[in-house]
């Protein structure tokens, strides 16, 4: 199970998400139907990976890149630096 708690998956699923709480429900369903279509009782990173592919979350993201893959200094660099931006 993802460790929601952790800084780098929180700025994650802000950069899929922008943050807003009904696409961030969206990703969480399709991310658990992932692992249930994979015959597992709980979700991972890769899972949230698949989601962001479906496009659930396309209207909001702040990267056509899927942040579930991207390196540490890829999410910083490009997504991020927008986080900033709209406070």
């Amino acid at each position: 199970m993802p460790d929601f708690g952790s800084h780098k998956l929180v700025e994650q699923v802000w950069a899929a998400t922008s943050g807003r709480p009904s696409f961030i429900t969206l990703l969480l369903q399709k991310a658990v139907l992932s692992a249930l279509n994979g015959q597992r009782t709980s979700m991972t990173v890769s899972d949230l990976a698949v989601a962001f592919d479906s496009g659930v979350t396309l209207d909001v993201a702040q990267s056509s890149k899927n942040p579930f893959e991207m390196l540490n200094y890829e999410l910083k660099d490009s997504v991020l630096s927008k986080m900033r931006v709209q406070k």
